[in-house]
Formats: structure tokens, sequence, C-alpha cells
């Protein structure tokens, strides 16, 4: 069988054929999403995630799919038929799910790190820009010097002592271009204005185009899964992300093209700096898009769409619709009273809100009480408990009575060498560390005396004696 195949170990491997599929991505970058694909696409081709399994108790189907999932390959060989064959149709029915859910981590993971990265992207055109300085540097200079020129030959001078106007110095077009040639040659100065539109950019960019035109490097990282992603992946969106998932799945077929027109990509989904980088890349010849870029473009919506749940997989359960797990049909009518009435909302059990039981009764279903489970209109009626007087307020406890060495001591008066008058000791009855009897400030007690009336000698303790 298909499930018995999953435990037999292939020539020249290790391990089994379990063992492989359980094991997922470990690292992110390209290869490494394209066998997440490959590993997802091949449990799906078992057939288990078609088998109905809603009479199972989704708490049994977790503990199996569990053991399948943690347990040795060879401990599930030694189970009955029925066990084993449970275990693997339980595992293989949670891994369907599972592998997409790791391939779609993955994706998210690496679009926000190594494609989108837009920290590395950053230093990375930092570092452009640094090898770039020196020409931006000459250009600047040269046209600097050519427009000084200008200035300084078709502009009117004030003396700024006399207040006289001097009339400019050139009268034509063609005498200001030849003091122009004279700092800076014609040919020099159309080289550095093209070197300038080359290596800044226009006025109307935004601040993300510098690190997105480095994306299009990149693009061999994304070349491996594209393909994969569209076929293994069931994507489904809702109405706000339509849009983003068509513009995914036609991907595959610009892959590959010299020439794609504006007409093949979807334009509305191209905002800020990837509308120049897509639609008027210097690079592109006239009709034609930059495809490349528009895949980085449709990845970063893709991401953006994914995490909002307008972009989902209804393959995957941690990426899946959020909207099917709701009440429908039979079902939702079932649960709709209960519902109603934890709510607190009309319809619920027959008790509308502010009615009786209304203060409890949106708790628990049917107008009870969450603590002693007891109908509020009962609990309302009910008087409250008398107050004892003065419960809740602090007590004193009444004064210990003086034992009998206290008392005979305090009849005899002030004890011997007392300073002052006072009793030597009032600390009551006492324990005597070797006999561990009471005693009192008189001296030994009744019952610690002979019956000829002398006291017992004391034994004298050692040191570390009655210690544990």
């Amino acid at each position: 069988m298909v499930l018995d195949s999953l435990l037999t170990v292939p020539p020249g491997e290790r391990g089994s054929e379990l063992d492989r599929l359980r094991r997922g991505p470990v690292r992110v970058s390209g290869p490494q999403m394209k066998r997440a694909l490959e590993r997802a696409e091949e449990i799906a081709a078992l057939g288990m995630g078609a088998v109905d399994v809603s009479g199972i108790p989704p708490r049994r189907l977790a503990e199996l799919s569990r053991y399948g999932v943690d347990g040795k390959a060879s401990l599930l060989r030694r189970h009955s038929d029925a066990r084993r064959l449970a275990t693997l149709l339980a595992t293989t029915v949670y891994l369907t799910s599972r592998a997409v859910d790791d391939a779609l981590d993955l994706l998210e993971v690496l679009i926000a790190t190594k494609l989108l990265a837009k920290a590395k992207a950053e230093r990375e055109s930092a570092k452009e820009k640094l090898k770039t300085l020196p020409r931006v540097e000459r250009a600047s200079a040269k046209l600097a010097t050519a427009f000084q020129v200008v200035f300084d030959t078709t502009s009117e001078q004030v003396d700024t002592g006399t207040g006289e106007i001097a009339r400019p110095k050139v009268e034509s077009l063609e005498a200001m271009w030849a003091a122009i040639e004279q700092v800076v040659p014609r040919h020099e100065l159309a080289a550095a204005i093209a070197a300038l539109f080359e290596l800044t950019p226009p006025l109307d960019s935004d601040a993300d185009e510098a690190w997105r035109a480095m994306l299009i490097n990149r693009f061999g990282a994304v070349r491996p899964f594209l393909k994969l992603l569209v076929t293994v992946v069931d994507f489904d969106a809702t109405p706000e992300g339509e849009a983003v998932l068509g513009a995914l799945l036609s991907l595959p077929e610009l892959m590959g093209r010299k020439k794609v027109g504006p007409a093949e990509i979807d334009t509305a989904l191209l905002g800020g700096s990837w509308r120049r980088l897509v639609l008027a890349a210097p690079h592109l010849e006239p009709g034609t898009v930059d495809w490349k870029a528009y895949t980085f473009c449709v990845l970063e919506q893709l991401r953006r769409m994914l995490r909002s749940k307008q972009v989902f997989a209804r393959n995957s359960s941690k990426w899946g619709d959020p909207r099917a797990k709701l009440l429908a049909g039979q079902a939702w009518q079932q649960a709709r009273p209960t519902v109603l009435a934890s709510l607190n909302l009309p319809g619920g059990g027959g008790r509308p809100p502010g009615g009786a039981g209304g203060a409890a009764g949106r708790h628990l279903p049917g107008g009870r009480h969450p603590g002693t489970g007891q109908r509020a209109d009962r609990l309302r009626r009910r008087p409250p408990a008398p107050r004892r007087p003065g419960a809740g307020a602090r007590t004193r406890l009444p004064p210990r009575p003086a034992g009998r060495g206290e008392r005979d001591a305090a009849a005899r008066g002030p004890a011997r060498g007392a300073a002052g008058g006072d009793v030597l000791d009032r600390r009551g009855p006492c324990v005597h560390l070797g006999h561990r009897r009471r005693s009192t400030a008189e001296g030994p007690a009744r019952h610690d005396r002979s019956p000829a009336g002398r006291p017992r000698p004391q034994r004298r303790l050692r040191p570390g004696h009655g210690r544990r």
C-alpha cells in the first residue's frame, strides 16, 4: 500500500521515506524554497488530503498525527495493521497542510529578508553610489563652470560703489557659446549631462527607487520556484486581492521572454517608483516593459496580501481562508440561540437585552450566573444576608493568662539581682535543652523532682548532641 511504503528505507539511504517527508526547510534561500515546494507536491501526490476524516474526533486525530511525526519508523512497523495504518493516515493528512504552511512561511521570510530586504539593498545602493561618486563630481564641476560663464556673460552687472548698471558682456547666443567653450568644450559638457542623467535619480522619484532598482540583480533567487509556487499552492483571494492573485498567476507566462508589452501586465498595481522601473527603465526598448521588476512588484504585493489574508491558500491551515471556519447553514442554526444568548443579543433564548437576567445572562446561555449556575432572577430576589456588627473590623486577641511560675515569681517580689526591682524573667514556661521538660523561674518543675523531693541531676550535653 501507499502508506506502508512510507516506512520502507530506499537502497543507499539511511532513513525511511517518512523521515524524509517529515523534515522541513532549514535555510532561507531560493533553492531551499524550491525543495519546500517539491516536498509539498510529493506529499499531496499521496492523495491522503482528499480522504474524509471528519468522522474522527479532532483530538484523536491530533494525537495520532503527533505520534506519527515524532515517532521512529522502526517503532511504527511493530504496531498492528489497524494502528499502523491509522497513524500513517493521520500523519499524511497533517503533513499535507503542514508542508504548504512551511513553504509559505519560508516564502514570507525569503521576501522580507532576501528579496525585498530594504536595509541590505540600501547598503548595496550606497556602495554603488560611492563607486560612481568621482564621475558625478567631475560632471557636476564642468556643469557648474559652464553655467557660471552663462550667468557672468548674460546678466547685467551692478557696480556696488557707484550703482551703475553695466550691460551684459555678450549680445547673442553664439557669443555665449564661444565664452563657454573657452572654459569647457561642448562635447565634454554633453558627456557630463549624460553622466548626471545616468547616475542620479529623476526629480520626481521616491526614496525607494534606489534599492528597488537593485532587486533586479536578484532575480536568480526567484526563478527556481516561481512556476512551482502557482502550481503547488492552491491560491484564492477575496475581492480586494483578486488583482494581485491574477498578476501572480500570470508571472510564469512572462518568464524567459525578451519582449513583454504593457498590455500583458496589470499596470494598476504599479505604484510609486515601481511604475518608472517597470515602464520607463533606461535599458528598455520602446513599447516594452521590464518584467523582472514587475515580478518583484507582484511579490511585494503578494506578501502584504498574505499577511492580511486577502490572498490565502486553500490547502493550508495557517495561511488558509479564515472564513472557512465560520458556522453556516444547519450548524449555525443549531448554535445560533446559544451564541446570541451568550452575547446578550435579541433572539437568544427569548431573553431580550435589559430584561430579567440581563446582567447575569450575558455570561452563560439561559440567564445563569457563571459562578453559581443559578438563574439570575432567583439571585436577584434573594435578600442580602444580614451582616454581623463589627464584621470586617480588626479584632484583638485576649491577653494570655500568666503561668504558675510567673504568679509565684510575682508573689515573692523582685528577683535577686534585678535592676530597678523588675522581674528578671517574665517569659513564662521554657523548655530545657537536655530533658525537653517545662521549668519555671524558681527551678525545676514538680515532675522533674525525685520522690524524695531532691532535684534530679541534669545531664550535661556534649557538643553536637541532639543535632541532626
